[in-house]
């Protein structure tokens, strides 16, 4: 008995038992948590509270950057980033992540490619390398057992030809061989675990306490976010809270070993053997007696052996070789033919009755059928499904007719040793006013029965018919599918059923023409007149699309405000002329409810220029081409060309680069000179940042500032410059100053205030000889906020000056309550100011409202004698520009103190 339980252990055949003995020890010995793990949970309360689900990434951004500032030690950010969204949103995030320096781990994992089994190879899930960059990965897959429990968790993963740890391994700093497993404690009390939601850290309500010194996890708790597994004593856990507990397992050590049963196993039958051999072996009540004490010891003995070591007697099995001894001793006292008939008697009754209460209570309508067409049993979802009334007896006359047919034909089938195939089938009638659409199986079965003859028997084959409504699934899937392909607010193709349609189009013909469309000043509609007014727009736009002209394809929304269209057999005149109309039509007035909208349009053209042209290389380039058309003013269309290509291609590189710019050495500063007119001597400088690219050469600044300002590198860049700056102006003459511009983006992105003291104390440069720089647009707003951050920044020592006063948004009203120090007029008043024309006058005026304000001028561009003569009669202070010499470097500026300035500028 012994070896027939070892061996039901072996095959598997006894791991329910073990399972739910092994679940029953952990839901009578309880722990509570470390309390060093913290779960900050994506609830129901969260989603409502900002209203979006996926949320921006600029969100996670600032979860991360609030978890960092309270202190948290460890950020498991348990959240799919293996997309990318919009370029802004994941720079936001990238720069968290960079800021808090290795401190958040990501998700990695496997998962099937698709539901087909054409499809079902196995992918890998990376979060995007922009944001592997700053982090560490974590392997978050877990494998259910087979009756969908998950029970062991892995020390880590093969990901992408990599041992990735896993999740709980790199939260508890346990590790083990990535291909073992170990099983997680469930004893473990879900409400030991310090739980708060997402919004709440936003909102700062979470204790900074709470989180100071511990690790966080960041993951989904709501219901529709999916991310829920089975698990034992808790029924369904989440998946963040899954990684909790099998991080606080291994750090407590009390991850459950089950003990091999053949030890046990052969100590019970050393026992049983022993005293069966006794003088009371021939009493079966004694045996018995000792069996049953023998089992409630070991489950005993296994239950205070776990609470003490977390280790697993095999107890189930133990109790099992005991339960079958003692069943073969009794079956030796009894006459075992009577109890085997008796038992197959009661077994028989019993199993007809469950087999009838079941089809009876089944949610499925059951009907079993015999080969004359007669129902034997039919359960009361069937009844209701088929609204049947009365007590009908033929199959023909309770079901659909193809059903019936069906049934039928699967019986004659199995009773000629035929395969019949059982189904699902699937069918619509009509019920009263509603169609219902049902899916059913036919299974037969061969039945056996006495026959008249003695000793004989007979067979026969009834089929049992499933069936189930399935009307209101096959609605959701077909409304799922629709939501799959198609855009969910204005009925438009998603980007995926676009080029699938276009690919299908490219593959009967060429010829075809392909429009990217893009709304100017949409935005600005949105934030005028409001969201809801924004959506009636799409709404409307997209309508008037499919008007305009029946040769096009269906118009497909790519995101936010821009559109996509295709025609086939189109040449580059036709779809010029169909570019046309589209901009007429679309770039005249929506009247929506109250309100009355107008947009601009942009629009972008590719043409196919050979069959090899794919659907995607055409999306790409009409998008490109308007990207190319959003660079024009007003309404306007572009094609697409190679040269705009490579222009920004070459674009697409300097961006990369640009972030590995500084450490290899190829931003470089230069100066040019600021003079006192009325000493005609050499004050200070203006440093400027140039740009030599080892492959493009010298790079224009209008081009990599604005690609940094695009990409979130300005701000790395602006406090490079103003620590260089600082530095270098440690070797010119005392007194002299040195002017570094700040772009807006630095105010609102970085803490200019921490900038400024950072490269004041690292180079030792007194704070008087900085100025900073400032352009007009950053007060187009007025905000007290920036006001204020300027007062504080003005406070630290250094001048504040406005850079090209009068080239943007210059308003004289504001100056007087702006704490400013000196006004730079812009370059374009020199032009024709030594004529004595208009530009003299408006530097004349300029100059008196300084004077009045108190303010020092400085005056740009400044080419020729003449033009320094007339600036210094109308008594400007300072003049800039290449007549007293051009931006140089470092090396030559300080050479420049030795020249005489003077004559050199007269």
């Amino acid at each position: 008995m012994a070896l027939v339980a070892a061996t039901l252990d072996h095959v598997g055949a006894l791991d329910g038992a073990k399972n739910a003995e092994s679940e029953h020890r952990m839901a009578s010995v309880q722990h509570d948590a470390s309390g060093g793990i913290v779960f900050l949970a994506i609830d129901k309360k969260s989603l409502d509270a900002i209203g979006v689900w996926p949320w921006p990434r600029e969100l996670h951004a600032q979860v991360v950057t609030a978890l960092a500032d309270l202190g948290a030690t460890e950020i498991l950010l348990d959240i799919d980033l293996s997309t990318a969204s919009d370029s802004r949103s994941d720079t936001i995030l990238v720069d968290a992540l960079q800021k808090q320096g290795g401190v958040v781990m990501l998700p990695a994992f496997k998962q099937a490619g698709g539901v087909h089994a054409e499809e079902a190879a196995e992918t890998t899930n990376l979060p995007l390398a922009m944001f592997r960059t700053h982090s560490w990965l974590v392997s978050v897959n877990v494998t259910p057992d087979a009756d969908g429990r998950v029970r062991r968790y892995p020390f880590g993963q093969l990901i992408a030809d990599e041992d990735v740890p896993s999740a709980a391994s790199t939260l508890s700093g346990v590790f083990g061989t990535p291909s073992t497993s170990f099983e997680v404690n469930f004893g473990l009390r879900q409400d030991s675990v310090s739980r708060y939601s997402v919004v709440d850290l936003l909102e700062g309500r979470i204790p900074p306490e709470k989180i100071a010194g511990r690790s966080v996890v960041v993951g989904a708790h709501a219901i529709e976010l999916g991310d829920r597994f089975s698990v034992p004593v808790h029924g369904i856990l989440s998946g963040p809270m899954l990684h909790i507990l099998a991080a606080e397992t291994l750090a407590a050590g009390i991850a459950p070993v089950r003990l091999a049963a053949w030890p046990f196993l052969a100590l019970i039958a050393v026992i049983a053997v022993g005293a069966a051999l006794s003088p009371l072996g021939g009493r079966l009540r004694w045996l018995i007696g000792l069996y049953a004490l023998l089992a409630a010891a070991s489950e005993a003995g296994g239950h205070v052996l776990f609470a003490r070591t977390a280790l697993e007697l095999p107890s189930a099995i133990m109790i099992l070789a005991l339960a079958v001894t003692s069943l073969v001793m009794m079956a030796r006292e009894l006459d075992l033919r009577w109890w085997l008939v008796r038992l197959a008697t009661t077994q028989s009754t019993n199993m007809h009755r469950v087999l009838r209460r079941i089809i009876t209570d089944s949610s499925d309508a059951i009907v079993v059928v015999d080969e004359k067409g007669t129902v034997i049993e039919m359960s009361r979802r069937a009844r209701e499904l088929f609204e049947i009334d009365g007590q009908e007896r033929r199959l023909a006359e309770t079901v659909p007719p193809e059903m019936a047919a069906q049934a039928q034909a699967a019986m004659v089938a199995f009773r000629n040793g035929d395969v019949e195939d059982p189904g699902p089938h699937e069918l619509a009638f009509r019920r009263g006013e509603d169609t219902v659409r049902i899916e059913y199986t036919v299974t037969p079965s061969r039945l056996q029965r006495a026959s008249r003859t003695q000793h004989a028997l007979d067979d026969v084959v009834v089929g049992c018919v499933t069936a189930r409504d399935v009307t209101l699934t096959r609605a959701q899937e077909a409304r799922l599918d629709h939501m799959a392909r198609f855009d969910e607010l204005t009925g438009a193709m998603n980007r995926a059923e676009f080029l699938a349609r276009l690919r299908s189009s490219l593959e009967t013909g060429t010829g075809h023409a392909v429009f990217a469309l893009n709304l100017h000043r949409f935005k600005t509609v949105n934030a005028t007149l409001g969201r809801q007014v924004g959506d009636d727009l799409l709404r409307a736009f997209v309508k008037r699309i499919e008007l305009t002209d029946p040769h096009l394809a269906e118009v497909a929304r790519l995101g936010g405000d821009t559109f996509a269209l295709f025609c086939a057999e189109a040449d580059r005149l036709t779809a010029g002329l169909m570019g046309e109309g589209l901009i007429t039509s679309l770039s005249q007035p929506y009247r929506l409810g109250g309100s009355s909208a107008r947009t601009g349009i942009r629009l972008g053209i590719a043409i196919q220029a050979d069959a090899g042209d794919t659907a995607e290389r055409l999306l790409v380039q009409a998008e490109l081409a308007l990207d190319e058309a959003r660079q024009t003013a007003g309404d306007g269309s572009r094609f697409f060309d190679a040269q705009s290509s490579e222009r920004h291609a070459r674009l697409r590189n300097l961006e990369r680069a640009l972030w590995s710019s500084i450490q290899n050495d190829e931003m470089f500063l230069v100066y040019q000179p600021q003079i006192r007119l009325a000493g005609m001597t050499v004050i200070g400088a203006e440093a400027l940042v140039r740009w030599r690219h080892p492959e493009f050469g010298m790079v224009s600044p209008g081009e990599f500032i604005e690609l940094a300002e695009g990409n979130g590198f300005i701000e790395e860049l602006g406090r490079w410059v103003l620590e260089r700056a600082c530095r270098d102006a440690l070797r010119w003459p005392a007194g002299t100053t040195v002017a570094v511009n700040v772009s807006p983006l630095q105010f609102q992105r970085s803490d200019v205030e921490h900038d400024v003291t950072q490269a004041l104390e690292a180079s030792g440069l007194d704070p008087q000889r900085l100025h900073v720089e400032i352009t007009e647009s950053m007060f187009v707003s007025g905000a007290p906020e920036l006001i204020g951050t300027l007062e504080r920044l003005r406070s630290l020592g250094p001048s504040l000056a406005l850079d090209d006063f009068g080239s943007g948004f210059a308003s004289f009203g504001y100056l007087s309550s702006l704490p400013l120090d000196k006004i730079k007029l812009d370059r374009m008043f020199m032009q024709d100011v030594a004529e004595g024309g208009a530009n003299a006058a408006i530097v004349r005026s300029v100059r008196m409202l300084t004077a009045e304000l108190g303010l020092t001028l400085i005056c740009e561009g400044i080419e020729t004698a003449d033009e320094r003569d007339v600036i210094r009669a109308i008594g400007v202070d300072q003049g800039q520009g290449y007549l007293f010499g051009k931006p140089m470097p470092q090396d030559d500026f300080v050479a420049l103190f030795a020249t005489d300035v003077t004559r050199d500028a007269s």
